[in-house]
């Protein structure tokens, strides 16, 4: 299934829909899987089923599909060059000793 006019729907900035604007559902085949039964386990033939149907996804809803993934690691680039350094702070207190302190 594919949408397409849900960003005049529901904005990103609007807490409530807008009602009667114009938005299209559109349905698709559905991506047959039978032909990988028995291979569950197998991450690169899940990735190749996420892509075939993320692929029509796309279609269905006008989008070009990008096979690009969000990566778990970090690239150096995003990592700061330097650790933060926190100046010297005085000791804090304890709660009893500030109430000591001002029945002093």
């Amino acid at each position: 299934m594919g949408l397409q006019g849900t960003d005049e729907v529901q904005p990103a900035d609007r807490p409530v829909p807008r009602f009667f604007r114009m938005m299209r559902v559109s349905f698709g085949r559905p991506v047959d899987v039978a032909r990988y039964a028995g291979r569950s386990d197998d991450r690169m033939l899940l990735r190749q089923i996420t892509d075939e149907v993320m692929f029509e996804v796309g279609r269905l809803s006008g989008q070009t599909y990008s096979d690009t993934y969000a990566s778990r690691e970090r690239s150096s680039e995003a990592l700061p060059a330097e650790t933060a350094r926190i100046s010297d702070q005085p000791a804090r207190r304890s709660s009893a000793d500030v109430l000591g302190a001002n029945r002093a």
